[in-house]
Order: structure tokens, then sequence, then C-alpha cells
């Protein structure tokens, strides 16, 4: 094992014939996070913390327990191609939009929902040891 001792601050060398770290950008993240389901499962923090309107119980309205979504009932989520997306029913048309707003904590956060109606999905991510990861997600369909 060899320790390479160098004052180069760009790259952050452990061992020697090791990568140096890099910080991953959100760019590549998101690209990679949406088209590789094992890439997304290895990307959330589980259990993840957010909210699930089909678990949601109106009754207990504000005393809902918190919702966590579990790894082993994962399914892959997918996100709009571009920010804007109208859909061509028979009878309706569906108009989806989405945003992505840097926070001031550094996270990220992706809505996408439908316009006028009670569908909406929040996705917040997060750098950690410079790699991002998807750490809330709430999915509201009033």
């Amino acid at each position: 094992m060899y320790i390479n001792c160098t004052a180069d601050t760009k790259k952050n060398y452990i061992y020697k014939d090791e990568k140096p770290i890099t910080e991953e950008s959100f760019e590549d993240f998101y690209k990679r996070f949406y088209s590789d389901s094992l890439f997304q499962v290895s990307r959330v923090v589980f259990p993840l913390k957010g909210f699930n309107s089909d678990e949601y119980d109106e009754d207990l309205g504000n005393k809902n327990p918190a919702y966590f979504w579990k790894k082993k009932d994962w399914s892959s989520l997918t996100t709009l191609e571009k920010d804007y997306l109208r859909v061509d029913k028979k009878d309706w048309i569906e108009e989806y939009k989405k945003d992505i707003k840097r926070n001031k904590d550094s996270t990220i956060l992706e809505k996408i929902y439908m316009v006028d109606s009670g569908y909406i999905v929040e996705r917040k991510f997060k750098k950690i040891k410079g790699k991002w990861f998807l750490i809330f997600y709430s999915y509201r369909n009033f």
C-alpha cells in the first residue's frame, strides 16, 4: 500500500493507482438515476421519509403517522423528459409540469404536478460525501 502525498487539491488520492475522488454533478446523477433502476435503488436513503396519499387516512388528518418508503417495496421512479408534457386523452387533457429548484440548504427539489389538479410528486436530493442521494419522496393524488 502506497500513500501518495501530493499537493494537487483537485485530485484527492488515497492509494496509488486509485482513481481520484471527484464531485458528482447533479446533471450526470439525475440522468443515471432515472435510467438505471439498480443505480436508483443504491442512491435512495432507506427508509425514505415522505408522504404517500395512497396510505393516507382522511379520518386521522394531521394525526397520520409519518410515512417511510421501504426498499423491499420500492418501484422505480420516472420523471418527465422535458419540463412540460401534454397528454390528449379521449375525453380530457392532462398537462404535467416539472420544476427543479436548488434550495439554500444545498438540496435540490424536483416537483412534477398535473396542472389544476391534486396530483403532485416532490423529490428532494442531497449531496452526501460527494454523491447525490434521494432523501425525501412525496406522492400526493387527492
